[in-house]
C-alpha cells in the first residue's frame, strides 16, 4: 500500500506541476478562488486585466475584485452553484 500511496502522490505532484505551468503561460486571465470566494491563485494575465499586481489582489474577495456593476450578476450565478463550486468568469 505504501508504494500505491507514493505513486499517487507522485502523480498528483506531476499534475499540479503541469497545471501551474499552464497557469503561468496562459494568455487568458485565470483566477482560483476558495470556498469563500477569496482569490487564492492567479496568473499574470488575470492581474493584467485588472490592471494590478497579483500580490495586491491575492486573498481578496471576488466582490472586491469585480466591477460594482457586475456584482449583482455574479451573485445570481453564485447562488445557483452546487456545494462544490467551479466557477468561470470571463473578463472583457
Amino acid at each position: 500500500h505504501a508504494v500505491d500511496l507514493e505513486n499517487l502522490v507522485s502523480e498528483r505532484t506531476q499534475a499540479l506541476s503541469s497545471m501551474n505551468a499552464i497557469l503561468e503561460v496562459a494568455v487568458e486571465g485565470i483566477g482560483k478562488f476558495d470556498r469563500n470566494f477569496n482569490l487564492i491563485e492567479a496568473n499574470l494575465s488575470f492581474a493584467d486585466v485588472l490592471r494590478c499586481e497579483i500580490d495586491d489582489i491575492l486573498g481578496k474577495s471576488l466582490f472586491d475584485i469585480v466591477m460594482p456593476e457586475d456584482q449583482e450578476e455574479i451573485s445570481k450565478v453564485l447562488d445557483q452553484l452546487p456545494n462544490e463550486p467551479k466557477l468561470s468568469i470571463e473578463t472583457q
